[in-house]
């Protein structure tokens, strides 16, 4: 059995065909959805292990090294998915796979390391459905915070009212992409502007961000949607898993800029969201990452996976 890093492996596509005989079922890794989420991926800190030329587990480590700078990214280096095979666990494998990422994350100045929550993820956290490797990983140094989520809501045909007659709705294939990502910038200038970027640079029309307009045609409130058809180099966090659905419509990031908060605006770009999810007749929607089950579950939502937020400070 030996270790070598990413760079030297060929067959990438083994990577989550291994993963897929195992967790297929639940976490269905495409092709399209890997080779999206390995684009900004760490090769110093990603491994494979290989056993008479098969392979039975694999490391992909990512650190921040895009020319976009977000606060505090340039020292987190993230585990974005790690795997040993079943006939290869408990032999010091997956040890020394996740040893071998944390020393190029070290070297690379990296300060925390989470499980998931990377740029372009697999998971925001630890899946719950995973819980039993939560011991293994705060066995080696990760501490446990607290847990986030993805809701879902099934089969919903019944639109949701509007409460502000007041503001417009419509799709930001209308405005200028610089309009759009203006507004993320000034009221969200870390993450989600980087995602509205690469949006528009991949082509994206506008057509998956909704946004909410005043009296004065200025932009106060946006959500980004993911229909079915969404191509997959524009969808969110909330599309990662569609493969399990039929016709799946996703929901997030979504924001109301500060001063216009206190209005309802915020129930009202989801239901906004919502609708326009049913009129592309979707069989069920996901809203991802967040923690606000109370706001989500008076529009029908339910919690459909949580994970668990680990990270490690580096010494």
């Amino acid at each position: 059995m030996k270790i070598i890093n990413l760079r030297e492996y060929e067959k990438l596509e083994h990577i989550y065909q291994i993963w897929n005989a195992e967790y297929g079922n639940i976490f269905p890794i495409s092709a399209e959805l890997f080779n999206r989420n390995i684009e900004n991926i760490y090769m110093k800190a990603s491994y494979v292990a290989i056993d008479d030329e098969k392979l039975v587990g694999f490391v992909i480590g990512k650190v921040w090294h895009d020319l976009y700078e977000i606060k505090g990214y340039d020292e987190i280096g993230w585990i974005s998915l790690i795997f040993v095979t079943p006939k290869y666990r408990k032999l010091g494998i997956g040890t020394e796979l996740l040893n071998l990422s944390i020393d190029a994350m070290k070297e690379h100045g990296v300060k925390i390391i989470n499980i998931g929550k990377d740029y372009n993820n697999f998971f925001p956290g630890l899946p719950v459905d995973l819980i039993k490797y939560q011991t293994w990983f705060q066995n080696r140094g990760f501490e446990f915070t607290y847990q986030t989520h993805d809701l879902i809501s099934r089969n919903n045909k019944n639109k949701l009212k509007i409460v502000n007659s007041n503001y417009k709705f419509i799709s930001a294939n209308k405005l200028n992409k610089d309009e759009v990502i203006n507004f993320i910038k000034t009221n969200w200038p870390g993450r989600w502007t980087k995602e509205a970027i690469d949006y528009y640079n991949n082509g994206g029309t506008g057509n998956e961000y909704l946004i909410c307009l005043n009296d004065k045609n200025e932009i106060c409130a946006f959500s980004k949607v993911c229909y079915p058809t969404t191509f997959i180099k524009h969808i969110s966090n909330s599309h990662t898993w569609r493969a399990r659905f039929d016709a799946l419509g996703g929901i997030g990031p979504l924001g109301v800029a500060p001063a216009y908060r206190g209005n309802h605006l915020g129930y009202d770009i989801v239901a906004i969201a919502v609708n326009s999810l049913i009129d592309a007749d979707v069989t069920e929607m996901i809203i991802d990452w967040t923690g606000l089950l109370d706001f989500y579950r008076k529009m029908g939502f339910e919690v459909w996976k949580s994970y668990s937020y680990l990270f490690k400070k580096i010494k």
